[in-house]
């Protein structure tokens, strides 16, 4: 029997030792041949043969598991009315300011918790069970905060739901990104962000609906139970994810449910299947040994009792910069104030006088969804790392805006609140225009927060490879949970001692900081699968890189117009890549963003100095002798091509094929590459290339 390690190792063996085969030769048993001639309808990858809308299974799995962001949505509102409807129903006197920082921050402080103890769990005993686990947490807690009747009580109920969250927020992103298509993963990850904005539009105007009922808090408190219940039945049918399947030795079950997730989006989603399936093997291969490195590394000082996952997290260098960039942007994204404004808002627009505190708090609940929804068009077209650095200026203007309006209200020093006529409560009228500006300035900080800072943080499960996804993203989550416990319990203090102009000063601060950090160290993830966004960090931060990729990320529709051969590409031990040759040029490219002619590419020759001459050569395709790569010991096959226009958008794989008649066919260096702004580059692992053609035969 052998071990999964030696079953990947005999595979990859396998691989290398497969004969040339001809481009005429019939012979089946030769998967890495392709001599076929495509139609209108044919593609070349999983990033681009996929029908752009998913499956009704992808979007039932989806759905079922975003129920917990509809219940995270529920709770963030829910607080805000609560928190102005109590009154004296917990005591004897209304709630003081420590209060209603103990109650809203209790429950980041225990989804802080929850969140790292989730992420063990889940590579223990699955993503799915955690969140029906947090299901039961949530409606206990629901119901508990119901029927309170003390401080105490209300803090320990929202306790429970704070586990219950953090569990969830967790794994819920994870449980859906390796279930999704690459293609579609970041849209999918985003529905779960429009539960959430969903789930505060929900809260407002239920608090709305209750704020006039006597005790009517309890009922929005309450209410949450039922989602939760819900939720409950819809994912006891649902499957778990392909890839903890796999990690787990149950390939078999891993298949069934990806047939099901491909089904209806590809003429051969067999071969999708079996690309997955492979991609997931040489990840759990190349980290198990990463592993074992770790373990006999004779300069090891690591203590004893720190599992090899954890050290592979923190002393592996590009796992090292996978945790550093996902707990930079969880912590950028409570820093920069938003759930303050969303746990408080009520409590604000009643300190400014507004006749509907609540109802007001709708305005930007609604605004938050809104362009969540627009989030969820944009993530997958314009790139996770470009809406972050276009949206964040936004977010630092709409904050300095409040600032500045918060200097022409005058505020009393204990800031109990406003009465319903628009004045404080020392009789003093509250200036309507900085009131008003002050709650469109919120709104334009809002809509320019959900476009990016609230999903792409989300998206951190794509950025650690999976044997340390699920650890990874807990520590990140937990970051997030901390930094949410930091400005929930410090907010009102700070609006008490430094004043609102000051507070909100602060954290435009925290925005531009931040800026600056997302440009240097967060590179761009769009339309690359889970088992190649890890290749971007392995020798830097990959931003430079993940750039010139994303320059070839493909729209929905692409079609290759001709015929092409791949004669032998393979990745052996020894760490060299033996010929590719690629026949029937020129190319031609269409996708349906175009609304003019097919763009025309052509290969741009290029050489190596860390290769011999001989590689340079024009002719039929690079042949590329035995050498060594670099430590991971991948070759890298980098092509340069020139475009006729900036404009043209290939894929990766693609442009492999968009090699004019008699052009040169070479490789070359990454490091030693020149690139202008008018060429572009591409970087291809021959390693993931080799699963991405096996279905061609």
């Amino acid at each position: 029997m052998l071990s999964q390690s030696e079953e990947y190792k005999s595979e990859e063996v396998e691989l290398q030792e497969m004969p040339a085969v001809r481009d005429d030769d019939p012979s089946p048993g030769a998967p890495l041949i392709a001599d076929r001639q495509w139609d209108d309808h044919d593609t070349i990858s999983p990033s681009t043969d996929l029908k752009s809308s998913g499956n009704g299974f992808v979007w039932a799995l989806t759905l079922s598991a975003c129920v917990s962001g509809l219940l995270f949505g529920y709770d963030t509102g829910v607080i805000s009315s609560t928190l102005v409807s109590i009154g004296t129903d917990l005591s004897s006197r209304p709630l003081t300011t420590l209060d209603k920082g103990l109650i809203t921050s209790c429950t980041s402080l225990f989804a802080l918790v929850a969140s790292p103890i989730a992420g063990v769990l889940a590579d223990k005993i699955g993503r799915k069970k955690i969140i029906l686990f947090a299901d039961a947490l949530f409606t206990v807690g629901a119901l508990w905060q119901a029927f309170t009747s003390s401080v105490w009580g209300m803090i320990l109920g929202r306790s429970i739901v704070g586990l219950a969250i953090g569990g969830a927020s967790l794994i819920v992103p994870l449980y859906i990104s390796e279930l999704a298509p690459s293609h579609l993963r970041g849209r999918l990850v985003t529905v779960s962000l429009l539960f959430i904005t969903g789930g505060q539009v929900i809260a407002y105007l239920i608090g709305w609906g209750f704020s006039t009922v006597p005790a009517g808090w309890r009922w929005m408190v309450g209410l949450g139970s039922a989602p939760a219940l819900a939720q409950l039945v819809m994912l006891t049918f649902m499957p778990e994810t392909p890839r903890y399947l796999a990690k787990v030795q149950k390939e078999t079950r891993a298949r069934l449910v990806l047939r099901r997730v491909y089904r209806g989006m590809s003429d051969h989603p067999e071969d999708l299947v079996n690309e997955v399936i492979l991609g997931i093997r040489k990840e759990l291969l190349e980290e198990e040994e990463a592993h074992d490195q770790l373990r006999h590394a004779p300069d090891s000082k690591t203590p004893f009792l720190i599992s090899p996952t954890l050290q592979s997290l923190l002393l592996h260098p590009p796992h090292a910069r996978a945790l550093t960039i996902t707990c930079s942007l969880q912590a950028l994204q409570q820093l920069c104030g938003f759930n303050s404004l969303m746990y408080f808002s009520a409590t604000i627009f009643e300190l400014l006088g507004f006749q509907s505190p609540t109802l007001t708090s709708l305005s930007v609940a609604g605004t938050n969804f809104l362009f969540t929804v627009a989030a969820f068009n944009l993530i997958d077209r314009l790139g996770r790392r470009r809406i972050l650095l276009a949206t964040i200026p936004f977010m630092i203007l709409g904050l300095l805006l409040c600032s500045g309006a918060f200097t022409f209200i005058h505020l009393p020093d204990d800031k109990v609140g406003a009465r319903a006529d628009g004045h404080n409560q020392f009789g003093d009228p509250i200036p309507r225009l900085p009131a008003i500006s002050i709650l469109i300035a919120m709104i334009l900080y809002v809509s320019a927060y959900a476009l990016g800072l609230g999903p792409v943080p989300w998206m951190q499960s794509e950025v650690f490879p999976l044997s340390v996804r699920s650890l990874g993203s807990s520590l990140a989550t937990a970051t997030n949970w901390l930094c949410n416990t930091v400005v929930g319990l410090t907010f009102l203090p700070m609006m008490d001692f430094l004043g609102p102009g000051w507070t909100f000063v602060c954290y435009a601060s925290v925005c531009a900081l931040g800026w600056v950090v997302v440009y240097w160290i967060y590179p761009e993830t769009m339309g690359l699968g889970l088992e190649e966004v890890g290749l971007l960090l392995k020798d830097g931060w990959g931003v430079n890189e993940s750039l010139n990729r994303s320059s070839f990320s493909l729209g929905f529709g692409h079609k290759i117009e001709q015929q092409f051969a791949l004669v032998k590409l393979a990745h052996t031990n020894k760490r060299s890549a033996q010929e590719l040759q690629l026949k029937h040029p020129p190319y031609r490219t269409t996708t349906t963003a175009m609304t003019r002619e097919p763009k025309r590419v052509r290969k741009w020759a290029s050489s190596c100095p860390a290769w011999p001459k001989e590689v340079a050569e024009v002719g039929a395709g690079p042949a590329v002798p035995e050498e060594e790569p670099g430590n991971a010991g991948v070759v890298i096959v980098n092509e340069l091509c020139e475009l006729y226009e900036d404009s043209t958008d290939v894929s990766r794989e693609g442009l492999l094929l968009l090699i004019e008649d008699g052009g040169a066919a070479d490789v070359s260096c990454a490091a030693s590459a020149q690139i202008p702004k008018t060429r572009l580059q591409l970087a291809a692992d021959v390693r993931f290339l080799i699963p991405r053609f096996q279905g061609l035969a």
